[in-house]
């Protein structure tokens, strides 16, 4: 994975909330996330993702594509995955991140700059 000191994620719930973390996902490595599920008072569940800007797409999209697999077969809808993508949805050129997500019938709620240098790196998509 990425060599470069910081990154990282946190999904941080209301007290209120009665909420779980899941820990353990077969066949995804190299892939920095946090994921809770939330039961009350609305069911869902939450991932938080980074992509380091120097992670190739060659790794992170099958580990990715693998992490949805996993999400998915938690029977919990919806699904929102969100976070730091280092893919600028903005600029012209392929989105790989986002026709993956596409292609699972995700929506990406984000259509604004997210960043001072007006580029759209934090996605929120949703199942």
């Amino acid at each position: 994975m990425a060599t470069k000191d910081g990154g990282g994620v946190a999904v941080y719930c209301r007290s209120s909330l009665q909420a779980e973390a899941r820990r353990y996902f077969h066949d995804v490595t190299d892939l920095e996330f946090s994921v809770v599920k939330v039961e009350s008072p609305v069911r869902a569940l939450i991932a938080a993702v980074y992509r380091p800007p120097n992670f190739g797409l060659d790794t992170f999209l099958p580990n990715m594509q693998s992490f949805l697999d996993s999400l998915e077969m938690m029977d919990c809808q919806p699904v929102i995955v969100c976070g730091d993508f280092n893919e600028d949805l903005l600029s012209r050129g392929k989105k790989a991140i986002r026709e993956l997500f596409q292609s699972r019938g995700y929506s990406q709620l984000v259509s604004a700059a997210t960043t001072e240098k007006q580029t759209l790196i934090d996605h929120i998509y949703i199942s």
